[in-house]
């Protein structure tokens, strides 16, 4: 039987022994940086030994399991960057792929469980790379090559837009409140300029064939969105990219007005844009809102 001081002694070191013991979201947070630092795994030893029941010492297996787990979750992330970026690892090759991926890895850690958000920054990776490799130097495209992989990618996993209602929008576009009427973009809808070609180098190395030499021009002007469940990417004429970059950006003359929202039509048209490809784009399933602004 323990004396009364025996208890209370007892009941103080314990209360002493669970004040020092690290909480779960602690560990957890220690152990995200130990998986992407080496170095901040020998700061997470005392931390395991506090944590575990008992009178144990954290082992060099545990220290071991997590560099299994550091390695497990780097390969993960080095999959994922390989599944989005196809095009670019044939072009570079699996070695010098896998050695870009790596430091990218490094350099940009995943701040999420989804996985398929991993990676929406490797275009300017790449770019940045580029500035001091001269080797790559000499694949110019190769950024916004990147940029169209991860909006064909990104654009699978975006959110369902509902289709326009034709019916409202002819209601709202009647002849003497037309130019009220703001227009919204398809949630699955992005927009990609470049000055290569992309578009063809893209198809054609996901088809087999390679290309050796680029030469940049006109370039391309993309729209890349889903129908059907399925990402599609549709060359644009520079008057139809122009019109969907305006429809893109938030109106600035109603502030009730969602962010979503864009200007008017009236205000398209008075700022210069040729508003004849809308029936074309609506058509396309690349507007889902509409929607009528306040009078001026």
């Amino acid at each position: 039987m323990l004396s009364q001081r025996q208890r209370q002694r007892q009941r103080q070191s314990q209360s002493q022994s669970q004040s020092q013991r690290p909480s779960l979201a602690e560990i957890q947070r220690r152990l995200a940086a130990a998986i992407d630092d080496p170095a901040a795994a020998e700061h997470l030893a005392p931390w395991l030994a506090a944590s575990a029941p008992g009178p144990q010492q954290a082992s060099p297996s545990a220290l071991e399991r997590v560099a299994i787990y550091r390695d497990s979750s780097r390969r993960a992330r080095e999959r994922t960057l390989e599944a989005i970026y196809p095009v670019c690892r044939q072009i570079l090759g699996p070695r010098c792929f896998a050695r870009l991926a790596a430091d990218y890895i490094d350099a940009f850690a995943s701040r999420q469980g989804n996985l398929n958000r991993y990676g929406a920054a490797f275009a300017y990776h790449l770019a940045a790379v580029q500035s001091h490799q001269p080797a790559l130097a000499t694949l110019a495209y190769l950024p916004d090559l990147a940029r169209l992989e991860w909006h064909w990618h990104a654009i699978y996993y975006a959110a369902d837009a509902p289709p326009l209602d034709a019916a409202a929008l002819a209601q709202l576009a009647r002849p003497e409140q037309a130019a009220r009427v703001r227009l919204r973009l398809s949630s699955a809808l992005r927009r990609l300029a470049s000055a290569y070609p992309i578009a063809a180098i893209w198809l054609r190395h996901r088809e087999g064939a390679g290309i050796v030499h680029i030469a940049a021009g006109d370039g391309d002007r993309l729209v890349i969105h889903r129908r059907d469940g399925r990402p599609q990417v549709t060359p644009v004429t520079p008057a139809v990219f122009k019109l969907l970059a305006a429809l893109g950006r938030p109106s600035t003359q109603a502030a009730t007005l969602r962010s979503t929202w864009s200007p008017t039509l009236g205000e398209l048209a008075a700022a210069g844009y040729d508003l004849t490809p809308l029936p074309d784009c609506i058509a396309a399933g690349w507007i889902s809102g509409c929607t009528l602004g306040e009078p001026g």
